[in-house]
């Protein structure tokens, strides 16, 4: 893993476990952008304290937490790790697209890369381009997932196709937003905590206002059953994680009834 970041310009400290960094917290003396551990870690009580600790030393005030587990997918691990002040729980063992897209490295920027000042200028550019070519009428399409590292690999990729993007983390958040201002799509993930994406669905086909309104659900590879109900709800698309950026372009246009080039 540290390779990977290495290869993508980010400079990398190691230690053994978190207890090992809590030893020598005090000899960080850089802000901290992200904190990679392994969920295993986390299994005593003792050992969330420590993580505690570390998130109030200087350096990692405003740190981002994230865990890997190879049971990233599990609701109630997520909970947890939310509760604990993480920001995501990614895979393991980790795959390089995820780590990059979850600490904001733009696709097209993820090989070889460059220091950590070019790929934010890259960044801004290519937010910058989209502004300038953004599509005509109400094209705004809301990202609603749990997972950060899925909005923001989502809202990336859209923002580059010169979409207006906003996010919702659940089904509630989502359903405020909508009723605020509707959007022209929504890329909705069907296993959230609180309300699910079944729930937010349900209520958006019983209100009169927003029952048309297009959806496309994100589902996990395998997962037949839920995709099944989800389209019988009236889902319009679907999309597989881990999604290919070159899919969800073609099914985000053919939904909004573009045309596919």
């Amino acid at each position: 893993m540290s390779n990977i970041l290495k290869k993508s310009g980010f400079q990398v400290k190691e230690w053994d476990d978190l207890n090992a960094l809590f030893s020598e917290v005090h000899t960080v003396k850089h802000p901290a952008g992200a904190l990679l551990f392994h969920w295993s870690q986390i299994e005593k009580k003792s050992t969330e304290q420590v993580l505690q600790e570390i998130k109030k030393n200087d350096s990692f005030s405003h740190t981002e937490f994230i865990a890997l587990s190879e049971d990233w997918q599990n609701i109630r691990l997520r909970m947890k790790a939310r509760v604990l002040g993480c920001e995501d729980v990614l895979a393991f063992p980790p795959q390089e697209g995820q780590i990059l897209t979850a600490l904001n490295v733009p696709e097209g920027h993820q090989q070889g890369g460059g220091s950590p000042g070019q790929r934010e200028e890259a960044a801004g550019k290519a937010k910058e381009s989209a502004k300038g070519s953004r599509h005509k009428g109400n094209e705004d399409i809301l990202i609603v997932d749990d997972a950060s590292v899925i909005r923001k690999g989502l809202r990336h990729l859209l923002e580059q196709e010169g979409y207006s993007v906003r996010e919702a983390e659940d089904g509630q958040e989502a359903l405020r937003k909508i009723q605020s201002s509707a959007p022209a799509l929504v890329l909705l993930d069907l296993l959230m905590p609180g309300m699910d994406g079944f729930s937010l669905m349900e209520r958006i086909r019983k209100n009169k206002f927003f029952s048309n309104l297009p959806i496309i659900v994100i589902t996990s590879h395998g997962d037949k059953p839920r995709l099944l109900q989800a389209l019988q709800w009236g889902a319009k698309e679907f999309i597989v994680k881990p999604f290919h950026p070159e899919v969800v372009r073609e099914k985000v246009k053919r939904v909004l009834g573009e045309k596919v080039k």
